[in-house]
């Protein structure tokens, strides 16, 4: 009895200790972003990421809020990409946020950071607005954005399976269109664009059901996807 109240003491005492971190990491990002502080900004936004899981419920909406101020206010990309990092270990009020980011023209002139920002949505595993944002990009007119909420939709594994044959399905209608396309000999621009899209397409279908179907001679990894949804995966009541 005597340990165990020992322990709780000092559980009690370690509460209040976590939250004055976090509350001592949001004044340092407000500084850094008030003296536009390239390292002091990627240092406390990185920080509080790594501090949402034990923060408050108040401190949770202080900190997606501080992540987008750096977001806003940052002229280098080290912040921003820092932030972006932070905001995928967030909550579903970090959605609201990334997506916004992906939204503005800067994102859209840098492949690698629109990306980055595609990847985070998907980390979030958020269904009400992550979801039906990332089946939206797959027919974004930017291949690399195409390629990269494909691979972001494979954070939804453990949704129900009726939801799951429709992300499946979305990515191979895009996925097949594109592999139908580039069966043409003349068709250089949708050769380049399967290349691009086998990896991650391939790798968010066997995560999101378990398969992995071997293409035959020469034939294009999309079509032996498409073979095995109208053959075995439409049907399956478990994946």
């Amino acid at each position: 009895m005597r340990i165990l109240t020992t322990f709780l003491a000092a559980l009690v005492l370690c509460v209040p200790s976590f939250a004055d971190e976090v509350d001592d990491a949001l004044k340092g990002l407000d500084k850094a972003i008030k003296e536009k502080s390239r390292v002091d900004m990627t240092h406390f936004v990185k920080t509080l990421g790594d501090k949402f899981g034990t923060a408050t419920a108040p401190q949770k909406v202080a900190i997606v809020k501080a992540a987008e101020k750096v977001l806003n206010a940052a002229k280098d990309q080290e912040p921003k990409d820092a932030a972006i990092e932070a905001l995928a270990k967030m909550d579903a009020n970090a959605v609201t946020v990334l997506v916004k980011e992906f939204e503005k023209k800067s994102t859209e002139d840098n492949a690698t950071y629109q990306s980055n920002v595609v990847l985070a949505i998907g980390k979030l595993k958020e269904p009400k607005t992550g979801l039906p944002f990332l089946r939206k990009l797959l027919k974004n007119k930017s291949i690399d954005v195409v390629a990269s909420a494909g691979e972001a939709l494979s954070n939804y594994k453990d949704l129900d399976l009726a939801t799951k044959k429709e992300i499946v399905n979305d990515i191979l209608q895009i996925w097949g269109g594109i592999a139908s396309a580039a069966r043409k000999p003349t068709d250089s621009s949708s050769k380049k664009k399967l290349e691009r899209l086998d990896g991650p397409m391939g790798q968010s279908l066997k995560i999101l059901t378990g398969a992995d179907p071997k293409p035959a001679n020469n034939e294009q990894l999309a079509v032996a996807w498409q073979k095995w949804w109208g053959d075995t995966g439409k049907k399956a009541t478990t994946w």
